[in-house]
């Protein structure tokens, strides 16, 4: 989206991006359909900025976006896996599993049923260990609810 781009254009392909009809912009704006099929052809003009700012609010972006005065953050220095390994580094995620160990869990993964048991008289944390202890995983935890009185 340049600032060449006629802000007709902008609505409409911000519309779109929210999955809204020209029918249901028009509703959340309280106009016709015919009105915001004007707006985004160009036909009709949208020279007041409390327009633009309606607009805006039901799209759910910046009034500055519509405007095409809109300018990108600028970019850090890491793009691409870089970037990914840098957020994953951040993640924290306390080791690494070997290929074999991560092949194990996948293959046990296909190998187990597709579908759980009936829910009529099975125990889901029974479920749950035997399917852990069959791979050689710890048996999950599951926080046992507190009931209050009162």
């Amino acid at each position: 989206m340049t600032r060449d781009e006629p802000i007709g254009r902008r609505v409409a392909r911000w519309r779109v991006r929210r999955r809204m009809t020209q029918q249901m912009l028009a509703d959340r704006l309280g106009k016709s359909k015919s009105w915001v099929d004007k707006v985004e052809r160009g036909v009709r003009a949208l020279d007041r900025y409390s327009v633009i700012q309606e607009i805006s609010e039901v799209l759910r972006v910046d009034p500055a976006v519509l405007l095409g005065e809109h300018r990108p953050p600028p970019t850090s220095g890491l793009d691409g896996v870089d970037g990914i390994r840098a957020a994953l580094a951040r993640y924290g995620a306390g080791g690494t599993a070997s290929a074999d160990e991560i092949g194990r869990h996948v293959a046990h993964a296909w190998r187990s049923p597709r579908r759980l048991p009936p829910r009529s008289g099975w125990n889901s944390r029974a479920y749950g260990a035997r399917c852990c202890s069959r791979a050689g995983w710890p048996p999950p935890v599951v926080a046992t609810p507190v009931r209050r009185t009162s």
